[in-house]
């Protein structure tokens, strides 16, 4: 609407008001002027095309905004699984643009009709989706039971409640001066975490082509987001940061120095272990026994962990008649709890690959020695502190002439009440299991 064309409407809108004072004691005249008020005002809007919903900019957002959402269907997943290939050409300097996979991406883009039919011209893969991030979330299973922060900062502390306690019973009050609710002192504490850098790179040769590289595109994710994942999970069973409680690590670089883990905790004293080479359910209800009271109250708020070894014997042994396997509680649970192989005196079993079969008497990791062990911990009395999550991305050596796929995830695993020999024992172990 032009100047001319406003001015002419705000004069029509002026004599349709000054019909309506004329007429305000007139219903019908004024219905009349009230409709064409409406008509008027309608008319002077801009047609829009529900077609055309979004210039080529806002419709790029919304490709990217799909990038970093969580797949809902077919096609978003393989929108994203190209926008990865296309982006790791483009850091490989290919002309990501006239390949095979960009058409693809393309075709897909306009059946999902988010905008115009031009769009996506000036569209250019930023980063990569978050199916990276899926990968290594499948890979999670002890990372998953235990509580999931986010830390804006390292080192950052996080305070902790301890037990809630009970409520105090009060009356009605019956005066102005009714005395107060009483207090009452809460257990609380503070939690440093610590972030630690977890990273892994995956080589790959300039030779390749597009064809190659789209085919490899999806193992560079995978092995990329499952390392992070496998180092986490690891870290969390079997992590001291001195390499001599829970295990001998004498490589600097092996992940299970990030921190201390759940069998170092266990290891704090004897107090927090069992002999366990009577493999029965007396020596497990032991085991049990060693956990702080408090922490095992909630049955659903424990877990035991233990090698498919372990498993194995709980579950084909006459030695547990406690257990159940999955056919004897269903399998709703399996599917939020990966690794479970049935429930225990009402806390799941779950197994690991990374629950060594190589411990001493006890209970450490040892080169040369052949004993399990079963872990039971509280999963609510750990939390695993990302402050950046899994984050890829691809640079070209010119020295080896070789491009490298390098992922890196900062995290750090604590009790969130430290615990000791005597006090907060969220965990415990049974040792020597053959």
């Amino acid at each position: 609407m032009n100047d001319a064309q406003l001015a002419e409407f705000l004069a029509e809108m002026r004599g349709i008001a000054d019909s309506m004072k004329s007429s305000a004691r007139d219903e019908e005249k004024l219905q009349k002027a009230l409709e064409e008020t409406t008509n008027k005002a309608d008319a002077a809007k801009p047609v829009v095309n529900p077609l055309v919903t979004k210039t080529s900019d806002e419709a790029d957002g919304d490709i990217n905004e799909i990038m970093v959402t969580k797949a809902i269907d077919d096609k978003t997943a393989r929108l994203q699984e190209l926008n990865d290939q296309l982006y790791t050409m483009k850091q490989c300097g290919l002309d990501w643009r006239a390949t095979k996979a960009y058409r693809e991406f393309d075709r897909i883009k306009a059946a999902m009709a988010t905008s115009t039919s031009g769009y996506g011209s000036q569209w250019s893969p930023t980063t990569y989706s978050t199916r990276v991030i899926e990968i290594m979330e499948q890979a999670r299973q002890v990372a998953g039971l235990v509580d999931n922060i986010t830390i804006p900062r390292s080192p950052y502390a996080y305070p902790a409640m301890g037990a809630s306690g009970l409520p105090v019973l009060v009356g009605e009050p019956t005066t102005d001066t009714a005395e107060k609710i009483p207090s009452s002192a809460e257990a609380t504490a503070v939690t440093t975490f610590t972030a630690k850098t977890m990273a892994k790179r995956v080589p790959f040769s300039l030779q390749l082509d597009e064809d190659s590289l789209v085919t490899m595109q999806p193992a560079f994710e995978r092995a990329v987001a499952k390392a992070l994942a496998n180092g986490a999970e690891t870290a969390i069973i079997n992590g001291d940061t001195t390499g001599a409680a829970a295990g001998t690590y004498s490589t600097a670089t092996d992940p299970r120095l990030a921190w201390h883990g759940l069998r170092y905790h266990a290891l704090l004293a004897t107090a927090c272990t069992n002999d366990s080479s009577t493999f029965a359910e007396a020596a497990t209800l032991v085991t049990m026994g060693k956990i702080t009271p408090g922490y095992s109250d909630n049955p659903e708020d424990m877990v035991w962990l233990t090698s498919s070894k372990v498993a194995l014997k709980m579950l084909g042994s006459t030695a547990f008649p406690s257990f159940a396997s999955i056919e004897k509680v269903g399998a709703a649970y399996a599917a939020n709890v990966k690794g479970y192989v049935g429930m225990y005196y009402g806390s799941p079993v779950v197994k690991s690959a990374y629950m060594p079969d190589t411990l001493s008497d006890a209970g450490k990791d040892t080169a040369g020695q052949s004993y399990s062990g079963l872990l039971y911990f509280n999963k609510r009395a750990f939390a695993l502190a990302t402050q950046i999550g899994v984050t890829i991305s691809t640079i070209y050596n010119p020295e080896t002439l070789q491009w490298s796929v390098i992922g890196h995830a900062l995290q750090d695993f604590q009790p969130w009440i430290a615990q000791t020999a005597t006090t907060n024992r969220a965990v415990a172990m049974g040792v020597k299991i053959s």
